[in-house]
């Protein structure tokens, strides 16, 4: 009975361990894919931005098109950063409190709103002054 347990134990493990290598590999094939995509999108810009400065620098001249092909960028990056200016402000907008929050601040408000008994203050300042005698005869002992 026990080794019927423990072989379907290690059946589970070692059917964790395939799942988790398959997992692995898959992320892996998935990460080499999308480098391999980013590397020729970025090589398909290139060539792009390439043959539309050699035909633009025809049209207007070479430091012209130069000029307004970084201008464009400029323009691109000044979206860019502004988009994500607009993105973290909503981001970091303080969502509602949960309801638990404003039940909690109710009741400690009528708590303390309410008269709380003359005993319970003496009868703490007297348990404070008893500790307190009793931790200065300790410190005087030693």
């Amino acid at each position: 009975m026990l080794a019927a347990l423990l072989r379907a134990g290690s059946l589970g493990v070692d059917l964790a361990k395939g799942k988790a290598k398959a997992e692995a590999r898959k992320v892996a094939r998935q990460l080499a894919v999308g480098a391999a995509t980013l590397l020729f999108l970025l090589l398909a810009f290139s060539f792009g931005l390439a043959a539309f400065a050699v035909w633009l620098a025809h049209l207007i001249g070479v430091v012209p098109a130069l000029g307004f092909i970084g201008l464009g960028f400029l323009v691109i990056a000044l979206l860019v950063v502004g988009i994500g200016a607009i993105a973290d402000k909503r981001q970091n907008r303080k969502p509602p409190p949960p309801p638990i929050v404003s039940a909690v601040r109710e009741e400690f408000a009528a708590a303390e709103a309410a008269d709380a008994a003359a005993g319970s203050t003496i009868g703490a300042m007297g348990m404070v002054a008893m500790l307190a005698y009793l931790f200065a005869r300790q410190l005087s002992r030693k």
